[in-house]
């Protein structure tokens, strides 16, 4: 099966995307998106700007943040099943609590307004080399192995 890539320079406003097999790729370099991302496929952050994902998202897909900041906020911007990869400098800013199965990269997490990141929801391991930062907490969850090799200051 050929895979089905969709590049847009910004992802505003609302309602569904679906992405419909695990070929499927969504790369993104910008915007503010309220709606919903479901089915099987990948989301990519490229760009130098900032993508905010505010609404409930199922996409089962790998997420990538390659530049720029992805900004997640409500609590299920992302499944709980995401494996989330941050590239240096990259940044993965959260404005609200979200669970996820996996976090790799060495790129930069923030956690604001005290939001708190649970890795290993489904018994995954993580390793994450890249710093933790901000007011917010982290919480491993599941059966899996977490390393952090950064130089992390998250305060909560």
């Amino acid at each position: 099966e050929t895979p089905v890539a969709l590049g847009l320079a910004a992802l505003n406003g609302a309602g569904t995307m679906t992405l419909s097999s695990a070929d499927a790729l969504l790369s993104v370099g910008s915007g503010s998106f309220t709606g919903r991302i479901e089915g099987a496929g990948a989301l990519t952050k490229t760009g130098s700007g900032t993508l905010l994902l505010s609404g409930s998202n199922s996409f089962s897909g790998p997420v990538s943040v390659e530049l720029g900041t992805l900004q997640l906020d409500g609590g299920a911007a992302l499944a709980d099943t995401a494996r989330i990869s941050v590239a240096a400098p990259a940044q993965l800013t959260l404005l609200a609590g979200e669970s996820v199965a996996q976090l790799s990269g060495s790129g930069r997490v923030q956690l604001d307004n005290g939001s708190r990141i649970a890795l290993g929801s489904d018994g995954s391991d993580s390793r994450f080399d890249g710093v933790i930062a901000g007011s917010g907490s982290l919480a491993k969850q599941g059966s899996g192995t977490l390393i952090l090799t950064g130089a992390n200051s998250y305060t909560g």
